[in-house]
């Protein structure tokens, strides 16, 4: 452009000397400027646009097209590059085992009509998430532009300017101090824009956005992928050699010989997986013991590579006495954790060590992860480099103490504790070591309750940490609902602290009602009846001196009391704590609508007691009239009250089966079943925990109607419900009903005519979780663990283990005898089934004398019980009875099965006229065929 504009001047003043033809060189001389001034122009834009995509690759460097480092062991610096090759760019075995995640994140992506444009990727450490994330950059159409975000500042306007749609991943989103400002400048893009949040926790995400107090509604739409344990061991070793092959490929190398041995735990994230299959082709003498080491003898043998082969290059900036696998695992923990400048001299092996050799070993460190690289995790694993970190901090007592100086330091150094330790849990010991005792105990605790994976572990050490009395800095302390048993510490610190200050009673009344909530679900009931005892006592107080206010209160802490006390075992107390409640209740009830719910509950729990005590038409009797009040409170507020509702129908559910009325029965199973499927087709609402224990109870329902087949489709998808919600796996409540679930199934699988051997398997997990769940409550779960017994045992009879099921038989009876003992009224019909069984199972074994015994003592139990309840217990002495004719017939005493039949007919007569449709008509015409049969036959 520039030769012509100089040939279009020269040209000019040419024209302008000689005078020929000025008009036309003058508007070839306006020409040459415009097109000059397009031309500089276009320049500026392509300048623009240069200068646009260099500030995008840098606040957001791409997750694709990377150089692939050099094979270990070939070439200048292939040493420094190993730990890249666990690096989700760089890792070479095939993806597996997320098909179904990624086909979800790819729609989300390119679907232009979606509800949100954010999609949070969850899962524990080494799950995959990364790797996740760059199979999705591979997979999108090639003019996206995909990257991780680095940066805030002029983000946006480098994505708009550029005009390409776009994929942001952020790694370790609910760690980043900058994520609402990242979201809210995302959102304003001009151009599609799809953001992927990494994060261990959803839930943790969405407080760490609540407090920054913005981008809460996006966040809170977001798509929820969650990423959890995957693969049998089958698949986890066919992934191992899969691994195997693929390292061995790219470093062009033979793979070892492969021997059919596990490779680790089926537990193992993805990451270790990958770490087994590197270390099996790097140390190829010790592959084998590869597959089976522990994860932190995985870590020692891989890091003692990666130091062999930075010490093989002899940097002279290292020198000889640091070159050990320890000293450079304390560089490299003191680089991850302070700038070494600071720290490094904090050690005692760099304690005397010259200024010019620090020196020399911080640029060491600074090459091979610089300080503008995305971040030393990111270079080393993050497994790894927790490993390293605990290892050093266990060695290194005092870097711990002067990296925790002050506040900000302790809050720092414990957030880092906290994934370390959630990615390596043996080491918790190590971690509470380093927070005992600690000047800022309290900052660390609160940022291991933030950042850390909540276990049971890690939650009961950090409740020990909470004393009580305790200080204001730990009462302060906003701890999680994950972390169950520190809540319950703290709170419980706050209760001895309103005691102690002469609080207002009403607040420490408010305390220990929460407390006592906490420590039920908690499964410690003596100290939440305690607690709920404490404060009903004063509430009582307060209501004598402002009845209005707190009447309302006292009534459902009551109804609570009795609920635990129930729990508990003392029936006498529930009952008493339960018709005070109710009585409360319906005063309040009668004054203002606004209590029927209350009385609703306080019935709810009534209905539970006397069951409990044996009464079970007076169970009932509260059963249909706290339904009654639920309706009436969802016509009043509408939808509020529908959850409630459910709860309360399956309670009525059971109590009509309790009584016998099992038409009625399966109709309210199957309308509690039909509402908690709303529920959950409702914007992912419901509660799946009530979802599966009505469909537990339709199963049972439907079994006493003889229609087996729907029952073990209603029971199969209970179990499904509780294997596949998001419930707490270790809660009491969750394991117990889950247990119900398995007996469930395994008594329709044996009712409907399959073989034993597959009522087998759900009957014995059905026993082992109740047998775990002794250890916690036995008081609670004695009943069921008899029942369970009882189960299993004539299982093991009917596949020809004889002794054994009779052992497991004889257990359950003897177990039945002392609930019944302490407990009539409520376990007398279940010890005569329990007999009724052993006597089944005896005369299978031709033990005619124990089977005669125990049918002739559940008859007299059943017997008693026909006179308080006819419905439930004539059926069962029915059955009885007939199962009684044929061991006599078996027995040749054909007078006595005569006799038995006859009482059967006598019991089962007043049903033979309600139709020919109800199942005791039918098993009365079927009982008057057996007698028929008996009478016709010959004596012997």
């Amino acid at each position: 452009m520039a030769p012509i504009v100089f040939g279009v001047v020269i040209g000019l003043m040419t024209n302008l000397v000689t005078g020929d033809h000025p008009a036309a060189w003058i508007f070839a001389a306006l020409g040459a400027a415009v097109l000059a001034h397009i031309a500089l122009a276009l320049r500026q834009v392509r300048l623009r646009a240069r200068a646009a995509r260099l500030t995008r690759e840098r606040l957001l460097p791409r997750l694709l097209g990377l150089p692939k480092p050099p094979a270990p062991g070939r070439g200048a610096g292939s040493a420094s590059c190993l730990m890249e090759w666990l690096s989700a760019a760089h890792c070479p075995a095939p993806f597996r085992g997320r098909s179904a995640e990624l086909r979800t994140l790819i729609r989300w992506c390119t679907d232009e009509g979606g509800e949100s444009w954010i999609a949070v990727v969850a899962g524990f450490d080494g799950a995959g998430k990364k790797r996740l994330a760059i199979e999705l950059a591979r997979k999108l159409p090639p003019e996206w532009y995909c990257g991780r975000a680095a940066g805030v500042a002029g983000l946006v306007e480098a994505i708009d300017e550029c005009g390409e749609p776009c994929l942001v991943v952020v790694t370790d989103a609910d760690r980043r101090r900058d994520l609402a400002e990242l979201v809210d400048s995302l959102a304003s893009a001009r151009v599609r824009v799809r953001l992927v949040l990494c994060v261990r926790d959803p839930d943790r995400l969405r407080s760490h956005v609540d407090v920054l107090d913005a981008a809460r509604s996006a966040v809170s739409r977001a798509l929820v992928v969650r990423l959890g344990p995957i693969g049998r061991a089958s698949d986890r070793l066919r992934w191992f050699e899969e691994a195997v092959r693929a390292y061995a490929a790219a470093w062009n190398v033979p793979p070892p010989s492969e021997a059919f041995v596990p490779a680790g735990d089926v537990h193992d994230a993805i990451v270790v997986l990958l770490c087994r299959a590197m270390l099996a082709v790097l140390d190829r003498p010790g592959s084998l013991a590869a597959r089976t080491m522990s994860v932190a003898e995985l870590m020692t043998a891989l890091w003692s590579i990666q130091v062999a082969g930075w010490t093989a290059e002899a940097d002279p900036r290292l020198p000889a006495s640091v070159r050990s696998e320890l000293a450079i695992g304390d560089i490299v923990t003191v680089h991850a954790l302070e700038p070494p400048a600071r720290s490094l001299a904090r050690l005692r092996r760099f304690a005397t060590t010259p200024s010019d050799v620090l020196a020399g070993i911080r640029d060491w460190v600074d090459e091979r992860f610089p300080a503008d690289a995305p971040g030393i995790s990111d270079a080393v694993p993050r497994l790894l480099l927790g490993h390293l970190i605990l290892r050093t901090l266990a060695c290194e007592p005092e870097l711990s103490v002067a990296l925790s100086g002050d506040r900000d330091g302790a809050a720092d150094l414990a957030s880092t504790l906290a994934w370390a330790v959630s990615s390596h849990p043996d080491r918790l010991e190590t971690v509470l070591g380093l927070v005992r005792g600690h000047t800022f105990a309290p900052v660390m605790i609160r940022a291991l309750v933030a950042d850390a994976v909540p276990t049971a572990e890690l939650d009961a050490a950090l409740a020990e940490l909470i004393p009580t009395p305790a200080g204001d800095d730990l009462l302060c302390i906003p701890v999680p609902r994950s972390f169950r048993r520190t809540s319950c510490a703290q709170l419980a610190a706050l209760v001895h602290e309103l005691r102690d200050s002469g609080a207002p009673e009403a607040a420490l009344a408010d305390a220990l009602g929460v407390l006592a909530q906490d420590y039920g679900d908690l499964g410690r009931l003596s100290a939440a009846v305690h607690a709920g005892s404490e404060a009903v006592v004063c509430y009582r107080r307060l209501v004598k001196r402002e009845p209005v206010e707190f009447e309302p209160l006292l009534a459902v802490e009551l109804c609570r009391l009795a609920y635990r006390t129930k729990l508990l075992g003392d029936l006498k107390k529930a009952l008493r704590l339960v018709r005070a409640a109710v009585a409360l209740s319906r005063r309040l009830a009668e004054a203002s609508d606004q209590h029927i719910t209350t009385l609703a509950d306080a019935l709810h729990v009534a209905s539970d007691c006397r069951a409990a005590a044996g009464d079970p038409h007076g169970a009932l009797r509260e059963a249909r009239e706290c339904v009654a009040l639920r309706r009436a409170a969802v016509v009043a507020e509408s939808a509020r009250e529908l959850p409630s509702l459910g709860k309360d129908l399956i309670g009525l559910g059971i109590r009509l089966y309790d009584v016998g009325l099992h038409h009625e029965g399966l109709c309210v199973s199957e309308e509690t079943v039909a509402l908690y499927r709303a529920l959950a087709a409702d914007d992912g609402g419901g509660d799946p925990m009530r979802l599966a224990w009505a469909l537990t109870n339709l199963a049972i329902s439907l079994l006493e109607m003889r229609r087996p087949a729907e029952a073990l489709v209603a029971a199969r998808s209970a179990i499904r419900t509780w294997e596949t919600a998001p419930f707490d796996p270790d809660a009491e409540l969750c394991r117990s009903n889950l247990a119900n679930s398995y007996f469930v199934v395994a008594t329709t699988v044996r009712q409907a005519a399959h073989p034993t051997s597959e009522a087998i398997i759900p009957a014995n997990r059905a026993l082992a979780l109740r047998r775990e769940l002794m250890t916690r409550n036995p008081d609670r779960h004695a009943p069921d663990l008899a029942r369970d017994l009882g189960l299993v045992g004539r299982l093991h009879v009917e596949l020809g283990d004889l002794d054994f099921g009779m052992k497991l038989i004889r257990d359950g009876v003897a177990r039945y005898r002392k609930l019944a003992a302490a407990n009539p009224r409520r376990h007398r019909a279940d010890l005569a089934a329990a007999l009724r069984g052993l006597a089944n199972c005896a005369a299978i074994g031709n033990d005619m004398a124990v089977a005669v015994a125990a049918a002739a003592e559940a008859t007299v139990i059943d017997r008693e019980l026909l006179e308080y309840n006819a419905g439930v217990h004539a059926p069962r002495l029915a059955a009885q009875m007939s199962a009684t004719a044929a061991t006599r017939m078996s027995g040749q005493d054909r007078a006595g099965a005569i006799a038995a039949l006859g009482d059967s007919l006598a019991i089962l007569r007043p049903y033979a006229r309600t139709g020919s449709g109800h199942p005791l008509a039918m098993r009365y015409e079927r009982t008057v065929a057996a007698l028929q049969r008996i009478k016709l036959t010959p004596d012997a």
